[in-house]
């Protein structure tokens, strides 16, 4: 699994136009998406279950994410997911 060719274009598509600039949440690059944001962590290394994340990608907690855009595909949710359990390696 890799950072760079498995979850950055993901998080391109679907998360940096919000996410990359505003809001107070940075997922345009590693070090800013594993800083997370003033209301903390939202990608914790091998816990996918308290990785705000995936909670909000899944729709385990609202808003579900990317916000009015169709969801993120289940094969799109397990390489988060596989990531984050691996312990969300930059690699």
């Amino acid at each position: 699994m890799s950072y760079r060719e498995d979850i950055a274009p993901l998080l391109k598509k679907d998360c940096v136009s919000c996410h990359g600039g505003q809001i107070g949440l940075y997922l345009d690059s590693y070090g800013t998406l594993l800083s997370g944001s003033s209301w903390g962590r939202v990608v914790i290394p091998g816990d996918t279950s308290n990785s705000t994340l995936l909670q909000r990608i899944k729709g385990e907690i609202q808003p579900r994410m990317p916000l009015n855009r169709p969801s993120m595909s289940l094969d799109e949710i397990a390489l988060i997911e596989t990531w984050i359990r691996e312990g969300a390696a930059n690699n």
